[in-house]
Order: structure tokens, then sequence, then C-alpha cells
């Protein structure tokens, strides 16, 4: 036996000793040597190792001998690659691989490790729940991601007014960053929006004003549907609050200025009117709401159950997220009463 090969715990092949070629570790003090142990019997006469020269140490012995693994044996382990985030601009690579002997499953492993730039792949999401658009990056091999939001958003404001024999209609405030483009289209239903400018009204009355906004960023669209009023009220009362028709009567609902106190006059009824209720008035951020009654007898007009004004309600809306190196943007907006501000956070 050749006697320069020796057994995991040092001892000499051939000498006296314990050694086995299971004591190592693998990926320790155990990896692919290029050799593997056999033993051949002749499948006639049973002579064990008869494929080796009469004149060899284990011809005719029942010992396995020590050969070259034969490169047929040899297979490539697969390769893998790991992924490990860096920082913003850097992954590592760690590759790992090797071969190994299909015969005595010996092996040998490769590693290694390597810095690289994120292969970076963009996305641009329309988030309209919170009026932006999402620009988001992702790497394709490791799990770093960055975002960005562009804003995309336009204030409807509803018009509250009186009959001034003016046109009026509602008002539109486009807040979007730079490169969104913002078309806006009027209907008179939700599913006819297909007018370019709002309708105009003088008439009183209370009027809906359908609308469907649509913001383009980047050839990505999203939608808003939404509807505002035109509310047109024919008030006739002085700055001091009393009627101009001349009654002096602050609670007189009359709207004809002209009468001359004529509707205010005692008809009859006394205290005895036959009041219904004729209209309402809804309260604004900073006027009253009432009611207006009619007595059907005699015709009076009449200012009843005054209702204080709102106030402004404010609503907060995120149209982008503070970051490192960009300020956040917040609107805080009331549509009724065409007040915006702007936050930068």
């Amino acid at each position: 036996m050749n006697r320069n090969v020796k057994y995991s715990d040092g001892t000499m092949v051939g000498s006296s000793g314990t050694g086995t070629i299971l004591d190592g570790v693998p990926g320790q003090n155990a990896s692919y040597t290029g050799y593997h142990w056999t033993k051949a019997v002749c499948e006639t006469c049973g002579t064990v190792n008869s494929n080796m020269s009469i004149n060899d140490y284990g011809f005719g012995k029942n010992v396995y001998w020590l050969y070259d693994c034969d490169s047929k044996f040899m297979q490539e382990l697969p390769e893998q690659k790991n992924y490990d985030y860096v920082d913003s601009t850097y992954h590592k690579v760690t590759t790992t691989g090797g071969e190994y002997c299909a015969f005595c499953y010996g092996t040998n492993h490769t590693k290694s490790s390597v810095l690289e730039r994120h292969d970076m792949e963009k996305e641009i999401l329309s988030q309209p729940a919170n009026g932006r658009f999402a620009i988001v990056e992702k790497c394709k091999d490791c799990d770093y991601a960055k975002y960005e939001y562009v804003g995309a958003k336009s204030v409807v404001a509803s018009y509250y007014g009186v009959v001034d024999g003016a046109p009026h209609t509602i008002s539109v405030t486009d807040l979007s960053d730079v490169g969104v483009r913002t078309e806006i289209r009027y209907g008179n239903s939700a599913d006819s929006c297909t007018m370019t400018s709002a309708p105009n009204y003088t008439d009183k009355g209370q009027y809906d004003v359908y609308y469907q906004i649509t913001y383009t960023y980047q050839g990505v669209e999203m939608t808003e549907n939404g509807v505002a009023n035109v509310w047109l009220h024919d008030e006739t009362t002085k700055d001091d609050g009393k009627c101009s028709c001349g009654c002096s009567d602050p609670n007189c609902g009359c709207e004809d200025k002209n009468c001359g106190g004529n509707c205010c006059t005692d008809k009859g009824c006394g205290e005895k009117h036959h009041f219904t209720l004729l209209d309402s008035v809804k309260a604004g951020c900073k006027t009253l709401g009432y009611d207006h009654y009619l007595c059907t007898a005699c015709g009076k007009i009449e200012k009843r159950d005054y209702v204080d004004s709102l106030g402004h309600a404010w609503q907060s809306v995120k149209i982008r997220e503070a970051t490192c190196e960009a300020d956040g943007k917040q609107l805080e907006l009331w549509t009724a009463s065409r007040d915006v501000r702007k936050k930068d956070s």
C-alpha cells in the first residue's frame, strides 16, 4: 500500500491504529481530497481486489484501497447567491459553490463576496385616497426600496352666496406638484361629466355640480369624482340686519324689496298665523342658518329656528411624507368656505 497516505487521525495506512475517514468535520478539517476508498471482488472466483496487480499489497485481501477520484465522478455544486443590503448604493453578493465526488461524496466548497450597486426598477403607483402618486424604486436583487411622493390634489369649493344678478359657480384650486397634468370635466350627473367648464347660475336655488378630475403623471392616471354645490339666496336685508322692505323687523323674511312693509301688515290673523315651512337656509362657516315660514292666510314671512354658524372645520390631507432629503406637504382645507392652507413639514 502507498505508505504516503494517512488516516485523518495521522495514522499511516498499513500501520497499527484505528484511523477512520469519518473523523473529519465538513467545512473544518474535512474536504474534497481527490481520492476515494474502494475494493473490488471478481464475480467469477470471488478474489478481492483482483483488478489490482498480483504483486500489489491489496490483491486478494479484504481491504479498501485508496484510488484517485475519476473525473467522471466529479459534479459541480449548484451555485447560490445571497444578497444583503449594505446602504442606499450597494448590497453585498455572497456566492457559494464548488464540486463534489459522486462516489465518495467528498466536497470542495468555494465562497466569495463582493459589493455591487443596486439594480433598481421604478414603479409609479396612484394613491387617490392620499391625493398623490407614489414613486417606488426597488432593487431587483435585495430588499432595498425607496419612496418618493408627488402631490396630485385639487380643492373643489362650493359657492354660498346671494342673488346679485351676476353668475356664480364653484371654484377649483389645483395644488398638484410640478409634473402632474390635471384635467377636470363637469356635468349635471355623476355619469355625464363632459363639460370643460363649470356651469354658472344666477337665480335663487341649490344646484349640484358634478365633476371628474383626472391626474396624469409620467403616463400613470388616477381619477377623482365628486359633487359640489352652488347655493344662491335672495337676501334683501340691510347691513344692520333689518328687512329692507321697510318693516324694520330683523326676523322678517320678505324677499320683495319693493313691498314697502306690506308683508308685515296684519291682515286679520293677529297672533293666529297659519305658518308652514317655506324653505331652509343652511348655516355656513360664518353665517347663521334659519328656516323661512309663510303664513298661508295672510302671506306674512318670518325667519325662525336660527342655527349657529359652523366655523371652519379643517381637514388635513397628507400629500407627501417628509424624508431626510425633502420636506413633506400637508393640506388643511374646508371645501365649503374656499379656505385652503398648505403646510410644509
